[in-house]
């Protein structure tokens, strides 16, 4: 499903394995946004991630 991003709030988008995603974070921290950073940490807490 395409979704749409405001350009004002977002300076990019892609597609990653949940892997990637939590070593991109570890290793570049500074290109994601704190919230983003604490949304990750609650779904890994909380084991939400899609099977």
């Amino acid at each position: 499903t395409p979704f749409h991003v405001n350009p004002n709030e977002v300076d990019a988008v892609k597609w990653i394995e949940r892997e990637a995603l939590e070593n991109d974070v570890a290793n570049n921290p500074d290109q994601y946004s704190f919230w983003f950073k604490i949304i990750l940490q609650e779904i890994n807490q909380r084991n939400l991630w899609p099977s």
